[in-house]
């Protein structure tokens, strides 16, 4: 079943940066870039991926706080333009929606 990003996949990403870091294995990079494909897109429905059921869906905000890791990671390496440009643009998409939908918890 397709969860969209959420926390698994967000500590999957992040292991892979920092074992890419540890090592400079571009095996890592690959797995990374392979997950963020998987996981997020820029043109994600997210209406039909109820982010608006915090019991349930309040962990894709870790995957997007992963997603600002992976652009920085990225653009320090440099070359790899088409990632960042992907990764940024569903970061966006993202925070687009939160800006709509997303309230303090505490006030409801």
């Amino acid at each position: 079943d397709y969860h969209g990003p959420g926390r698994g996949a967000a500590n999957a990403v992040r292991a892979m940066l920092d074992a890419l870091r540890a090592t400079g294995d571009d095996a890592y990079l690959a797995k990374a870039l392979e997950l963020v494909r998987r996981v997020i897109h820029p043109e994600d429905d997210i209406a039909s991926l109820s982010l608006d059921d915090p019991e349930r869906r309040w962990s894709y905000t870790v995957m997007l706080q992963t997603l600002g890791r992976y652009i920085d990671d990225l653009d320090e390496r440099g070359g790899h333009e088409d990632a960042v440009g992907y990764a940024r643009a569903s970061l966006l998409h993202y925070a687009r929606w939160m800006a709509e939908h997303e309230y303090p918890y505490l006030e409801k």
